[in-house]
């Protein structure tokens, strides 16, 4: 599966434009949550996010990580996306303007943002990735091939034109990418990526409904609570009958095997 992904200042989003994606194999776009300076398009996150996902589209959204920053600033770009099915999301870590920085501050300054993202409620459930390339991971200014984040998903940007996620450099602990951002600066301001095996699947897999399980646990608990009132009522003791238990356990079997 293939990924396009595009900041604020892309080109605008059409439903031909988007229609058009999908017919060229692309099922998921990552959208920068940012709100620029004045002089460029305002409130644009939303919209971009909002077309894609009319238009049927899976999408992530990734955070700029500015190590000069206050934590208000991840406050300020997952507002943004607030109450947004974002399936994933992505710290972008490859700021150059930060100098005077060794690497146990950078660590320190992306564990921080990496603990804000992870709080954002995600469709996919999964930890915040991270974007960066080994170009940057590696320099000894900023984050010295640093091991310390390679339990997280990796995006990474390795323009090799080869569109295998497969074909990857490791660096900073990480065997393998999710994402690899194998071209960019198209024409209309997108880049191109291609999915790993592993992440396209997690795409594929239909989400779990949970209101059949939810519901049958909610009513155990009530008949659990009613029969306890009941044996605390009559002064007998608290342990259920066999039957009651049995009953109780059948409800709950029958909901998973739904």
């Amino acid at each position: 599966m293939y990924a396009k992904d595009l900041s604020n200042f892309s080109a605008p989003l059409t439903p031909e434009v988007l229609e058009a994606w999908k017919d060229e194999g692309f099922g998921l776009v990552i959208i920068q949550s940012v709100d620029p300076p004045p002089n460029y398009p305002q409130g644009r996150t939303r919209q971009q996010i909002e077309a894609c996902l009319a238009a049927g589209l899976i999408v992530d959204a990734y955070i700029w990580l500015w190590f000069d920053a206050s934590t208000q600033d991840i406050w300020n770009k997952l507002a943004l996306i607030k109450d947004l099915p974002i399936r994933q999301l992505w710290l972008d870590v490859e700021d150059t303007a930060a100098k005077g920085y060794d690497t146990v501050i950078c660590e320190q300054t992306v564990a921080e943002a990496l603990e804000l993202c992870d709080v954002f409620p995600t469709s996919g459930g999964k930890p915040t990735g991270i974007y960066t390339g080994k170009w940057f991971w590696e320099a000894t200014a900023y984050m010295g091939n640093s091991e310390e984040f390679k339990d997280r998903k990796l995006w990474a940007a390795q323009y090799d034109g080869v569109v295998d996620a497969r074909v990857f450099s490791p660096f900073g602990g990480w065997s393998e990418c999710r994402v690899k951002q194998y071209m960019g600066s198209q024409p209309d301001g997108t880049d191109l990526n291609v999915l790993s095996d592993a992440e396209a699947a997690e795409l594929e897999e239909p989400e779990m409904d949970c209101g059949p399980y939810k519901d049958a646990i909610e009513r155990a608990v009530n008949r659990l609570q009613i029969e306890l009132a009941k044996k605390t009522a009559s002064g007998k003791p608290a342990a259920l009958s066999k039957p009651i238990v049995r009953e109780i356990s059948s409800e709950l079997f029958q909901a998973l095997q739904s």
